[in-house]
C-alpha cells in the first residue's frame, strides 16, 4: 500500500527531519520567488524565520512574538490576507503543510485565474530541491573534498548560485563523472537553498546519498 506523504513521515520519524527541512526550504523558495507580495517587514521576516526553522536555528521566542504580531496585523484586502495566512503557516506547520500553503495561498494572492501559472513557476524550484526521483544519483562521499565543500558552503551561505558552474568544475577536478549532477550545476536554474547537489556536498541530502 502506498502511504500519503504525511502518513509516511509520521511512520518514519528518522527520515522525517531531512524531508521536512527540504519541504520547508522549498516553501520558502516559493515565497522568495514572489517576494513583491510580501510587502510588510513582518511578512518578510516570517519567511526568513521559516528558513531558520528549517535549519534548526530559529529563535523560538522570536517566532512566537512574530506569530502574534502577524495575527494582529491588519489585512485590508484579499491579497494581504492570503500572504498573512501563508506566513502564519510557515511559522507553525510542518513542511508538507507549508508546501500546500505555498501553492494555494500564493496562487490566490496572485489571483485565482493565475493559479496554473503560479504552480508552473514553482515547478523548477521543486526540481532543484528534489532532483529527479526516477534517476537517483549514487554520490560518492569522497567527492566532498576541501575544495568542493568550501565552495558549496559559500554558495549556500551567500545564496551565490551564480557559482554553480564553478561547483561543477570543482567536482570534475575531484573525479566526479555523474552527468545529472554536473548538468544540474551548469544548468540555468533557478537554484535555491535546499538544492539537491549542494545538500549532497554539505551532507544534508537524506535519501539521495548512497
Amino acid at each position: 500500500m502506498i502511504l500519503p506523504l504525511h502518513e509516511w513521515l509520521l511512520a518514519n520519524p528518522a527520515a522525517a527531519g531531512p524531508v521536512d527541512r527540504r519541504l520547508r526550504l522549498y516553501a520558502v523558495a516559493c515565497c522568495r520567488q514572489r517576494w513583491e507580495l510580501f510587502d510588510s517587514d513582518l511578512f518578510r521576516r516570517a519567511v526568513e524565520v521559516a528558513e531558520e526553522l528549517a535549519e534548526g536555528r530559529a529563535d523560538e521566542k522570536e517566532r512566537a512574538v512574530l506569530y502574534a504580531a502577524i495575527m494582529d496585523f491588519p489585512t485590508p484586502n484579499g491579497q494581504s490576507h492570503c500572504i498573512e495566512n501563508m506566513t502564519l503557516k510557515l511559522l507553525q506547520n510542518r513542511g508538507i503543510n507549508c508546501v500546500a500553503a505555498a501553492v494555494s495561498d500564493l496562487a490566490f494572492a496572485t489571483g485565482a485565474g493565475d493559479f496554473e501559472a503560479v504552480v508552473q513557476a514553482q515547478a523548477p524550484l521543486l526540481r532543484c530541491v528534489v532532483g529527479n526521483p526516477f534517476r537517483p544519483v549514487a554520490f560518492d562521499p569522497a567527492l566532498r573534498t576541501p575544495s568542493t565543500s568550501e565552495l558549496a558552503t559559500s554558495i549556500y551561505a551567500d545564496r551565490a548560485f551564480d557559482r554553480m558552474p564553478a561547483q561543477a568544475d570543482a567536482l570534475e577536478k575531484a573525479g566526479c563523472g555523474l552527468p545529472d549532477l554536473l548538468a544540474h550545476c551548469r544548468g540555468g536554474g533557478p537554484h535555491v537553498r535546499g538544492c539537491w547537489v549542494i545538500d549532497l556536498l554539505l551532507g544534508q541530502a537524506g535519501p539521495r546519498a548512497v
